[in-house]
């Protein structure tokens, strides 16, 4: 991989430390407190997230053990086993949405939408399918007829003059 891990690691500490004081302010003291606390920061954590999502892998387990285990167990010196890191993944869902959602940039005002076809089954199992019963739906396509789903994907533009 050719990506610079330390300047990654910077942003993403930086990002770290304003969502953990935002999460102080944001969250109700209740008194109790049962999260073990982890040997990773969260920062360190969501740099693996991020390396893994620009890496051409395709699956994570392959990505932690041979990638970070083997080629930057110096960069991650608390580094934690594959199954614990599973454990805590759900750790980062909040604080990796908050990043890309701050990424995002400017709203401009233009956009593209593009419907993708998903379809369920073939055309002849439409009877059978049980599954996708009451949100599935017959379309067609410039290829032809489809049972299934239509998912709507907007793409931000640059605004023109």
């Amino acid at each position: 991989m050719g990506y610079n891990i330390t300047a990654l690691f910077f942003c993403l500490d930086e990002f770290c430390k304003s969502y953990e004081e935002w999460e102080k302010h944001r969250l109700i003291d209740t008194g109790k407190k049962r999260d073990r606390s982890c040997q990773m920061s969260l920062s360190e954590m969501l740099t693996i997230m991020v390396l893994f999502h620009l890496s051409p892998c395709k699956n994570f387990k392959y990505f932690y053990t041979f990638h970070i285990m083997h080629l930057h167990k110096q960069d991650f010196p608390t580094l934690l086993s594959y199954t614990r890191f599973v454990q805590l993944m759900p750790r980062l869902f909040i604080p990796l949405c908050m990043l890309l959602q701050s990424l995002f940039g400017e709203k401009t005002g233009t956009y593209i939408a593009d419907a993708t076809s998903l379809p369920v089954c073939h055309n002849k199992r439409i009877n059978r399918n049980r599954v996708f019963k009451g949100l599935a739906a017959r379309g067609k396509t410039t290829i032809g007829w489809f049972y299934g789903l239509s998912v709507l994907q907007i793409y931000a533009g640059e605004e023109r003059m």
